[in-house]
């Protein structure tokens, strides 16, 4: 005969179960709430498909940029082409082909202000900018990857920036609509700080594999396209500024280094006047300092 105590003891614990599991559902939809509202989106430019090469600009982003950070003072008409590239010249007719995140794209200047337009001036060579804000270093292989029939024999330039390194790899499967997508990169960029003092950010076990496969996927697509293939570092990725293993790595992949860390470190010092007021892009004046360095790499001048 069944006790209607345990009866009751068994719906009583049914209860309490699906009590609950109410609660984590509340308590998820709160933390995914609190995120989408108060952390910052660190992917907020590009929308990522479903596997990890590729990357499609959200088709809003055309036209002007008014600044991310609140109060920016900052309103900058630009053009961009269908897949929000900002380039002054097909792929197909460029000699320069550049891609990279917010520098290379040039939040906050003008076309001809940004550094691959200046260097196309320099040179006096067409240059095709395939820069996208928020681009990883897998994103801009994809776009690379795209027109690889069209890199034969040219000089491509990859920029890469210390939050590039964060997003890679970029996180596929989740919109950057999402909180947990928001939150992820939040933790991306919180482990990024963490790099114990004097090592490189290659050396940290949460980024190594990584970085090494994006390394070898980047060097594979230049042999593979026939392009002339360099990364431009564009800022330190470890305390140490001189950045001696990452070098040697890429180096070994058979890919150009150009580095261009201390002058960024310049240009970037506070009150220094080539540093935008607002979102940490640089103004016109620190482009024309970052073409003219990348010139004279090629020039010999």
């Amino acid at each position: 005969m069944t006790n209607p105590s345990s009866r009751l003891s068994n719906s009583a614990w049914l209860r309490w179960i699906g009590r609950a599991c109410w609660g984590l559902v509340v308590v998820l939809l709160v933390v995914e709430l609190g995120a989408r509202t108060y952390l910052p989106s660190l992917a907020w430019l590009d929308v990522l498909t479903a596997h990890q090469d590729g990357y499609v600009a959200r088709p809003s982003w055309r036209g002007a940029y008014q600044g991310v950070t609140p109060g920016a003072a900052l309103d900058v008409d630009f053009t961009t082409d269908p897949r929000g590239h900002r380039s002054s010249a097909p792929v197909a007719s460029a000699q320069w082909v550049t891609t990279g995140s917010s520098t290379t794209f040039g939040l906050g200047v003008k076309d001809t202000q940004v550094w691959p337009a200046i260097l196309a001036k320099l040179s006096s060579k067409p240059a095709a900018n395939l820069g996208l804000p928020g681009l990883d270093i897998n994103m801009a292989i994809g776009a690379l990857n795209e027109h690889c029939s069209e890199l034969r024999g040219k000089n491509v330039l990859v920029a890469i920036q210390r939050d590039d390194l964060a997003r890679t790899p970029a996180a596929a499967w989740l919109s950057v609509r999402s909180g947990l997508a928001k939150y992820s990169e939040a933790i991306a960029w919180w482990r990024l700080a963490q790099v114990p003092k004097g090592k490189e950010i290659i050396d940290h076990p949460e980024h190594q594999i990584d970085i090494e496969a994006a390394l070898s996927k980047m060097a594979q697509m230049f042999a593979g396209c026939g392009a002339h293939g360099y990364i431009v570092q564009l800022d330190p990725f470890g305390p140490d500024p001189e950045q001696h293993e990452l070098r040697q790595r890429i180096e070994q992949q058979g890919i150009g280094w150009i580095d261009l860390t201390a002058l960024m470190v310049k240009l970037r010092r506070p009150g220094a006047p080539s540093l935008l007021a607002h979102d940490f892009q640089l103004s016109e004046q620190g482009q024309q300092a970052l073409a003219q360095a990348i010139w004279r790499q090629f020039s010999g001048g």
